[in-house]
């Protein structure tokens, strides 16, 4: 923390942040600072650095591989013993140092970071966006922690483990080289060129870097009377070595069905809706992943996770502040084939393929080939009812019903919540498409 005062030592209080704002359940310093002292809730996938000379380091003393010490106190807790970070201080303050051990896991993968272009949006090279592809843990792993799954449309005795998947980005500047660092691996305290960290012993008057510094910077040589004239080093302490974005998502881990062989692969969609300026620093909607290798027999899991409290006004269609996605096979493009291809609308290509003729999901116009595009792209909206009358609800309206209930109205029939060409109707705003197996050899766009 910037003030080491006695009321600022809680975990609440970081370099960063030293006003104590916290953010649903974390712990700002647990946040601010990897890899931490105390045992955490987490397990560590990966990690990704510009100095991979480091990996040891991250590796070592991750909670996956190590065990953690934390002071503990009464039920009470009236000494707030917490705040003690080594043995002989708890003992001292009444605390019990207490151990939590590792959680048998293999140490995190550590790899070199991505190059990519600054302040554009994680795109690396080729224009995609750098990914990392992780393996989920096998439900033998994992089962201990299951609980009864109470959703709706769930199966009878059917049990989930709930879990919680973040992402935080860790940057530290490289205008600061130098200070007195922890120790590393050894024990033995090592500079930062070469391998050591600055962590919360470089907090407050030990901080290496200060707030917008006053420095003397000479004197005109024929003003040799005057003292240093001064200028002032535009330095933010709290955007040196912090934590400058933390995401975290909920997720749930199903036991696999029996008998099924063949790999799963989640087909997402990232972005949100609006167009780039009004997304930054998120992007406009995409797939994830772009492309996507499977072999014959493997697996697709399509799942979208959409809302309907998207900013207002954010360009799109459909009615405001919907968050909607779907999925149709389209025509190759020019781009990916070298060639127009005239057939299909406005010679582009971006066009769907004619619905009975899609080969995707099966053999064209084969009655799976057809369920599976059309559950696809009108992802059970209203549970796939379509109404039989302009008047009636909780259903899908044909065109020519939009068309005479609206009489030309063009927002009318955008806003209309039983539009669901525009993906306006209920349930679409998430969407599981279960497993789908990859039946058709080939190189399919959509």
């Amino acid at each position: 923390q910037n003030n080491p005062d006695s009321d600022q030592k809680s975990a609440r209080f970081t370099r960063q942040g030293n006003d104590q704002t916290r953010y649903g359940y974390e712990c700002p310093e647990e946040r601010d600072y990897y890899p931490y002292w105390h045992p955490t809730e987490w397990r560590d996938i990966a990690i990704f650095t510009s100095r991979t000379s480091r990996c040891d380091h991250f590796k070592y003393f991750s909670q996956n591989v190590r065990d953690k010490w934390w002071c503990i106190g009464d039920e009470l807790d009236t000494g707030n013993v917490e705040e003690f970070e080594t043995e002989t201080k708890c003992e001292d303050g009444n605390g019990q140092w207490t151990k939590v051990e590792d959680w048998g896991l293999s140490p995190p993968e550590c790899y070199p970071a991505g190059w990519n272009r600054d302040n554009h949006l994680g795109n690396g090279p080729g224009g995609y966006a750098n990914s990392y592809k992780w393996v989920l843990p096998t439900w033998s792993s994992i089962s201990s922690e299951a609980i009864d799954d109470t959703r709706d449309g769930a199966a009878d005795n059917a049990q989930i483990v709930p879990c919680v998947f973040r992402i935080r980005y860790n940057i530290s500047s490289g205008d600061f080289r130098g200070g007195v660092e922890n120790g590393a691996i050894d024990g033995v305290g090592r500079s930062y060129e070469s391998g050591g960290f600055a962590d919360r012993s470089l907090n407050g008057d030990s901080s290496p870097v200060k707030q917008d510094p006053y420095i003397a910077y000479g004197k005109h040589p024929d003003q040799q009377e005057d003292m240093p004239w001064p200028i002032v080093l535009a330095i933010d302490t709290s955007q040196f070595a912090r934590t400058f974005e933390e995401r975290s998502h909920m997720f749930y881990i199903r036991k696999l069905p029996i008998g099924l062989i063949g790999n799963i692969f989640n087909l997402l969609v990232r972005g949100k809706r609006g167009n780039i300026v009004q997304t930054y620093p998120a992007v406009e909607y995409d797939f994830t992943p772009n492309n996507l290798q499977m072999e014959l027999g493997d697996y697709i899991h399509f799942q979208v996770t959409g809302c309907d409290t998207n900013p207002g006004g954010n360009d799109g269609e459909g009615r405001q502040q919907t968050d909607r996605s779907n999925m149709v096979q389209i025509s190759a493009t020019p781009k990916q084939t070298g060639k127009i291809d005239t057939s299909t609308y406005g010679a582009m290509g971006n066009y769907p393929v004619d619905f009975e003729q899609t080969t995707m999901w099966g053999s064209s116009g084969s009655q799976q080939a057809k369920v599976r595009t059309f559950t696809m792209a009108h992802i059970n909206q209203y549970d796939g009812v379509q109404c039989r009358s302009q008047t009636e609800t909780g259903c899908c309206l044909t065109l020519e019903q939009l068309e005479a209930k609206h009489q030309g109205n063009n927002n009318g029939k955008q806003q209309d919540p039983q539009n669901c060409a525009v993906l306006n109707g209920m349930g679409g705003n998430s969407f599981d498409s279960g497993l789908i197996k990859m039946t058709q050899i080939g190189t399919f766009h959509y």
